[in-house]
């Protein structure tokens, strides 16, 4: 294993990587000097930190698959029992990999093929990264599902088996659920993509020393939000527009969290349909909206939700485009935005 502080190897802990973005920031690490063995370590030594402080004492199952996660698995093993956890190590199959039987091969303790009695504690899901494509067979299926029932913790290492790492879709019907994921090097986007991410409990990263990769999508940095100041007034905080459309029951809903949300000033714009049931708090604006989008208070609009598809939602969201304010754009607007609508705008 590298004797560099694996905090200190990130390069960009915020993107999001296809399985091809990957394999390509695994291969420019290795021409940069690394090789796959020294990946695994890394990785390996990384997950096995976070399922050592989780275990707290109790025994550990790892169940490993036979390929180079897998060899994560052995890895994990063999520091845990260095660290004088019980550990249990179940492989269905024998590494297929050299990476993965140089793992093996390190790890002293005994494997065992099936599940085994006395199980309990932590289960460390090693079967399959982030390059599966197939469902699992019924027999693996039955014996992951087996051990998930066995263990009162279970940790998913990169991603769970049976997860399409690109589209985030469950490869296989009644997986388990998990309490911890550890993505390994990057985020993937089966992490964020519904449904395999409601099965994946809290998400941890463990670093590898992954260079930003161009084009990579990104998560999203969690916004700080501070008090007030004690002289701030409703203009100070932001006025925002939300701009209604055919059905404004949506644009109501976006306008109530807003308010919840912190913004100083809420109004909906409602053209000429008004906006009935609107609470006394929110400030409903009729008649035409460049007329209305010509107030230089507004700070940010938002237009989509129950805009509609129809000519002349097309012509409300062309005019809230027109203003040059920030501007979040979701829904219906998503739908009828084209390229030549955005030529113009100037983007962060």
């Amino acid at each position: 294993m590298s004797s560099q502080n694996p905090d200190r190897l990130s390069r960009d802990s915020g993107q999001v990587l296809t399985v091809a973005q990957m394999r390509a920031a695994e291969e420019a690490l290795m021409a940069a000097g690394s090789d796959v063995h020294a990946l695994m370590q890394r990785a390996g030594r990384g997950a096995g930190e976070w399922v050592r402080r989780v275990a707290a004492g109790r025994r550990v199952t790892v169940l490993c698959g036979p390929g180079n996660n897998g060899g994560d698995g052995y890895v994990i093993a063999r520091m845990l029992a260095d660290a004088g956890l019980r550990v249990a190590v179940i492989a269905p199959r024998p590494p297929q990999t050299e990476a993965a039987r140089q793992a093996r091969a390190a790890y002293a303790g005994v494997v065992h093929d099936s599940a085994v009695a006395g199980l309990g504690g932590v289960l460390v899901d090693c079967l399959f990264g982030s390059g599966l494509t197939r469902p699992l067979d019924d027999a693996t299926l039955g014996l992951l599902r087996d051990l998930a029932a066995r263990h009162a913790y279970r940790i998913a290492v990169d991603l769970p088996s049976g997860v399409a790492s690109d589209s985030g879709a469950c490869l296989n019907p009644g997986l388990p659920d998990w309490h911890l994921t550890l993505a390994l090097g990057a985020w993937k986007h089966a992490h964020f993509a519904m449904p395999a991410c409601a099965k994946m409990g809290a998400l941890r990263l463990v670093e590898i020393g992954v260079a930003a990769v161009p084009g990579a999508a990104r998560v999203l940095e969690k916004p700080v939000l501070t008090a007030p100041a004690a002289d701030a007034h409703k203009y100070r905080r932001g006025l925002l527009g939300i701009v209604a459309g055919a059905m404004p029951g949506a644009a109501l809903l976006a306008a109530t969290a807003a308010l919840r949300g912190g913004a100083g000033y809420v109004q909906v714009l409602a053209g000429d349909a008004g906006l009935p049931g609107a609470p006394p708090e929110l400030v409903v604006r009729e008649g035409p909206l460049e007329d209305v989008l010509a107030d230089s208070r507004f700070a940010a609009l938002l237009v989509g939700p129950g805009l509609g598809r129809d000519d002349a939602a097309a012509a409300r969201l062309a005019a809230a485009l027109a203003a040059g304010k920030p501007m979040v754009i979701d829904a219906d607007a998503l739908v009828l935005l084209a390229p030549a609508m955005l030529r113009k705008r100037r983007w962060c």
